[in-house]
Protein backbone atom coordinates (compact mmCIF):
# COMPACT_ATOMS: atom_id res chain seq x y z
CA UNK A 1 0.00 0.00 0.00
CA UNK A 2 2.82 2.40 0.89
CA UNK A 3 4.50 1.70 -2.44
CA UNK A 4 1.28 2.48 -4.32
CA UNK A 5 0.92 5.77 -2.46
CA UNK A 6 4.51 6.69 -3.27
CA UNK A 7 3.99 5.85 -6.93
CA UNK A 8 0.79 7.89 -7.06
CA UNK A 9 2.52 10.84 -5.39
CA UNK A 10 5.43 10.65 -7.82
CA UNK A 11 3.04 10.48 -10.77
CA UNK A 12 1.09 13.48 -9.45
CA UNK A 13 4.28 15.51 -9.09
CA UNK A 14 5.34 14.53 -12.59
CA UNK A 15 2.00 15.68 -14.02
CA UNK A 16 2.13 18.90 -12.01
CA UNK A 17 5.64 19.61 -13.29
CA UNK A 18 4.47 18.88 -16.85
CA UNK A 19 1.51 21.27 -16.47
CA UNK A 20 3.73 24.08 -15.20
CA UNK A 21 6.42 23.50 -17.80
CA UNK A 22 3.84 23.26 -20.58
CA UNK A 23 2.15 26.48 -19.48
CA UNK A 24 -1.21 24.72 -19.13
CA UNK A 25 -4.21 26.60 -17.81
CA UNK A 26 -3.97 27.01 -14.04
CA UNK A 27 -7.15 25.03 -13.42
CA UNK A 28 -5.17 21.97 -14.51
CA UNK A 29 -2.80 22.54 -11.59
CA UNK A 30 -5.75 22.24 -9.21
CA UNK A 31 -7.13 19.19 -11.02
CA UNK A 32 -3.77 17.40 -10.83
CA UNK A 33 -3.69 17.92 -7.06
CA UNK A 34 -7.11 16.37 -6.37
CA UNK A 35 -7.42 12.56 -6.11
CA UNK A 36 -7.09 10.91 -9.52
CA UNK A 37 -6.82 14.33 -11.17
CA UNK A 38 -3.35 13.46 -12.40
CA UNK A 39 -4.84 10.57 -14.39
CA UNK A 40 -7.40 12.88 -15.97
CA UNK A 41 -4.64 15.33 -16.90
CA UNK A 42 -2.49 12.57 -18.37
CA UNK A 43 -5.21 11.27 -20.71
CA UNK A 44 -6.57 14.72 -21.58
CA UNK A 45 -3.28 16.51 -22.24
CA UNK A 46 -0.16 14.32 -22.19
CA UNK A 47 -1.41 11.19 -23.93
CA UNK A 48 -2.74 12.96 -27.07
CA UNK A 49 0.58 14.75 -27.53
CA UNK A 50 2.51 11.51 -27.16
CA UNK A 51 0.32 9.93 -29.82
CA UNK A 52 0.80 12.89 -32.17
CA UNK A 53 4.56 12.57 -31.81
CA UNK A 54 4.38 8.83 -32.41
CA UNK A 55 6.10 8.00 -29.11
CA UNK A 56 4.13 4.77 -28.78
CA UNK A 57 4.27 3.84 -32.42
CA UNK A 58 5.63 0.36 -32.74
CA UNK A 59 5.83 -0.14 -28.97
CA UNK A 60 3.86 -3.39 -29.13
CA UNK A 61 4.86 -4.31 -32.66
CA UNK A 62 7.72 -6.75 -33.11
CA UNK A 63 10.14 -6.19 -35.99
CA UNK A 64 9.74 -8.56 -38.95
CA UNK A 65 11.90 -11.66 -38.95
CA UNK A 66 14.45 -12.37 -41.66
CA UNK A 67 12.16 -15.11 -42.97
CA UNK A 68 9.29 -12.62 -43.27
CA UNK A 69 11.52 -10.05 -44.97
CA UNK A 70 12.81 -12.71 -47.34
CA UNK A 71 9.28 -13.81 -48.19
CA UNK A 72 8.21 -10.22 -48.83
CA UNK A 73 11.18 -9.71 -51.15
CA UNK A 74 10.48 -12.94 -53.02
CA UNK A 75 6.85 -11.93 -53.50
CA UNK A 76 7.68 -8.33 -54.48
CA UNK A 77 11.38 -7.95 -55.37
CA UNK A 78 11.34 -4.15 -55.18
CA UNK A 79 14.30 -1.99 -54.30
CA UNK A 80 12.64 -1.11 -51.01
CA UNK A 81 12.01 -4.73 -50.03
CA UNK A 82 15.58 -5.65 -50.94
CA UNK A 83 16.82 -2.81 -48.72
CA UNK A 84 14.66 -4.01 -45.82
CA UNK A 85 15.93 -7.57 -46.27
CA UNK A 86 19.56 -6.43 -46.41
CA UNK A 87 19.14 -4.41 -43.22
CA UNK A 88 17.34 -7.29 -41.51
CA UNK A 89 20.15 -9.65 -42.44
CA UNK A 90 22.73 -7.20 -41.11
CA UNK A 91 20.83 -6.81 -37.83
CA UNK A 92 20.68 -10.61 -37.56
CA UNK A 93 24.45 -10.92 -38.03
CA UNK A 94 24.25 -12.37 -41.56
CA UNK A 95 26.97 -10.01 -42.74
CA UNK A 96 28.06 -11.71 -45.96
CA UNK A 97 24.57 -11.98 -47.42
CA UNK A 98 23.65 -8.51 -46.24
CA UNK A 99 26.79 -7.05 -47.82
CA UNK A 100 26.06 -8.77 -51.12
CA UNK A 101 22.52 -7.41 -51.14
CA UNK A 102 23.67 -3.87 -50.32
CA UNK A 103 26.24 -4.16 -53.12
CA UNK A 104 23.47 -5.27 -55.48
CA UNK A 105 21.39 -2.27 -54.43
CA UNK A 106 24.31 0.01 -55.25
CA UNK A 107 24.59 -1.57 -58.70
CA UNK A 108 20.98 -0.47 -59.21
CA UNK A 109 21.32 2.96 -57.58
CA UNK A 110 24.96 3.96 -56.92
CA UNK A 111 23.93 6.98 -54.82
CA UNK A 112 21.43 5.18 -52.58
CA UNK A 113 22.22 6.57 -49.12
CA UNK A 114 20.80 3.62 -47.18
CA UNK A 115 22.69 1.13 -49.31
CA UNK A 116 25.96 3.06 -49.06
CA UNK A 117 25.74 3.14 -45.28
CA UNK A 118 24.62 -0.48 -45.03
CA UNK A 119 27.40 -1.66 -47.34
CA UNK A 120 29.99 0.32 -45.36
CA UNK A 121 28.85 -1.26 -42.10
CA UNK A 122 29.05 -4.73 -43.62
CA UNK A 123 32.50 -4.00 -45.05
CA UNK A 124 33.75 -2.94 -41.62
CA UNK A 125 32.33 -6.09 -40.04
CA UNK A 126 34.12 -8.11 -42.74
CA UNK A 127 37.42 -6.28 -42.02
CA UNK A 128 37.42 -4.48 -45.36
CA UNK A 129 38.15 -0.88 -44.33
CA UNK A 130 39.09 0.28 -47.84
CA UNK A 131 35.67 -0.69 -49.21
CA UNK A 132 33.97 0.91 -46.20
CA UNK A 133 35.92 4.14 -46.64
CA UNK A 134 35.02 4.32 -50.33
CA UNK A 135 31.30 3.93 -49.61
CA UNK A 136 31.35 6.35 -46.68
CA UNK A 137 33.25 8.96 -48.68
CA UNK A 138 30.58 8.81 -51.37
CA UNK A 139 27.84 9.11 -48.78
CA UNK A 140 29.47 12.01 -46.94
CA UNK A 141 30.04 13.84 -50.22
CA UNK A 142 26.33 13.42 -50.95
CA UNK A 143 25.08 14.45 -47.52
CA UNK A 144 27.43 15.02 -44.61
CA UNK A 145 24.45 15.43 -42.24
CA UNK A 146 22.79 12.13 -43.22
CA UNK A 147 21.41 10.31 -40.15
CA UNK A 148 22.56 13.14 -37.87
CA UNK A 149 26.11 12.77 -39.25
CA UNK A 150 26.52 9.26 -37.81
CA UNK A 151 28.08 7.92 -41.07
CA UNK A 152 30.38 10.96 -41.22
CA UNK A 153 31.59 10.29 -37.68
CA UNK A 154 32.04 6.63 -38.60
CA UNK A 155 34.21 7.73 -41.53
CA UNK A 156 36.34 9.86 -39.17
CA UNK A 157 36.85 6.84 -36.91
CA UNK A 158 37.57 4.53 -39.87
CA UNK A 159 40.13 6.97 -41.28
CA UNK A 160 41.86 7.08 -37.90
CA UNK A 161 41.92 3.31 -37.51
CA UNK A 162 43.33 3.02 -41.04
CA UNK A 163 46.22 5.38 -40.13
CA UNK A 164 44.79 8.19 -42.27
CA UNK A 165 45.14 10.77 -39.53
CA UNK A 166 45.13 13.83 -41.77
CA UNK A 167 41.86 12.80 -43.39
CA UNK A 168 40.32 11.97 -40.02
CA UNK A 169 41.24 15.32 -38.49
CA UNK A 170 40.16 17.28 -41.57
CA UNK A 171 36.72 15.65 -41.65
CA UNK A 172 36.29 15.98 -37.89
CA UNK A 173 37.12 19.68 -38.17
CA UNK A 174 34.57 20.08 -40.98
CA UNK A 175 31.88 18.38 -38.89
CA UNK A 176 32.56 20.64 -35.92
CA UNK A 177 32.40 23.74 -38.11
CA UNK A 178 29.04 22.68 -39.53
CA UNK A 179 27.41 21.70 -36.24
CA UNK A 180 27.67 22.57 -32.56
CA UNK A 181 26.68 19.05 -31.48
CA UNK A 182 28.74 17.55 -28.70
CA UNK A 183 29.16 14.10 -30.27
CA UNK A 184 31.50 14.98 -33.15
CA UNK A 185 33.41 17.27 -30.80
CA UNK A 186 33.98 14.41 -28.37
CA UNK A 187 35.32 12.21 -31.18
CA UNK A 188 37.57 14.99 -32.51
CA UNK A 189 38.79 15.79 -28.99
CA UNK A 190 39.70 12.13 -28.42
CA UNK A 191 42.14 12.24 -31.32
CA UNK A 192 43.49 15.65 -30.37
CA UNK A 193 44.25 14.29 -26.91
CA UNK A 194 46.14 11.38 -28.46
CA UNK A 195 48.21 13.97 -30.32
CA UNK A 196 48.84 15.91 -27.07
CA UNK A 197 46.85 18.88 -28.37
CA UNK A 198 45.08 19.25 -25.05
CA UNK A 199 44.20 22.94 -25.25
CA UNK A 200 42.39 22.46 -28.55
CA UNK A 201 40.57 19.43 -27.17
CA UNK A 202 39.50 21.32 -24.06
CA UNK A 203 38.17 24.22 -26.13
CA UNK A 204 36.20 21.86 -28.38
CA UNK A 205 34.67 19.98 -25.47
CA UNK A 206 33.70 23.12 -23.61
CA UNK A 207 32.01 24.61 -26.66
CA UNK A 208 30.14 21.38 -27.34
CA UNK A 209 28.94 21.06 -23.76
CA UNK A 210 27.92 24.72 -23.68
CA UNK A 211 25.77 24.12 -26.76
CA UNK A 212 24.39 20.92 -25.24
CA UNK A 213 23.44 22.64 -21.98
CA UNK A 214 21.53 25.30 -23.94
CA UNK A 215 19.72 22.74 -26.11
CA UNK A 216 16.01 21.87 -25.90
CA UNK A 217 15.06 18.73 -23.93
CA UNK A 218 14.72 16.41 -26.92
CA UNK A 219 18.29 17.25 -28.01
CA UNK A 220 19.55 16.61 -24.50
CA UNK A 221 17.87 13.20 -24.47
CA UNK A 222 19.31 12.35 -27.87
CA UNK A 223 22.87 13.45 -27.05
CA UNK A 224 23.01 12.50 -23.38
CA UNK A 225 25.61 9.76 -23.81
CA UNK A 226 27.79 11.98 -26.01
CA UNK A 227 27.68 14.72 -23.37
CA UNK A 228 28.64 12.20 -20.71
CA UNK A 229 31.61 11.08 -22.80
CA UNK A 230 32.65 14.71 -23.37
CA UNK A 231 32.57 15.44 -19.64
CA UNK A 232 34.64 12.34 -18.93
CA UNK A 233 37.22 13.51 -21.48
CA UNK A 234 37.33 16.94 -19.86
CA UNK A 235 37.96 15.39 -16.45
CA UNK A 236 40.83 13.43 -17.92
CA UNK A 237 42.63 16.55 -19.16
Amino acid sequence: MHILLLLQSAFSLWMLYDAIKRGAQQYWWIIVLVPFGEIAYFFAVVWPEMRRKGLFEGLFRRPPTVAELRAAHEETPSHRNKTRLAQGLYDAGEIDEAGALFESLLDEEPLDREALYGFAQCALEADQPEAAISALETLVDLDIAYLDSVPAVLLVETYWDADQQDEALALADTLCRKSQRVGPRAVYATYLIELDRHDEARKLLNSGLKSYDASPPYVKRRDREDARAARALLRSL
